[in-house]
């Protein structure tokens, strides 16, 4: 699973720390405001 976090984002953490304690593999990308504006657009336009 691809998991996108703000760094700053505390929600963000507590969401990366549930699922390390509940042993789910993930790969974290660190989204910047232009890149996750560019995904969500691609996601609802399609």
């Amino acid at each position: 699973m691809q998991f996108i976090q703000y760094q700053k984002c505390s929600t963000c953490k507590k969401a990366a720390d549930w699922l390390k304690s509940h042993q789910i593999p993930y790969e974290d990308s660190h989204a910047r405001q232009f890149r996750l504006l560019s995904w969500h657009g691609a996601i609802y336009t399609a």
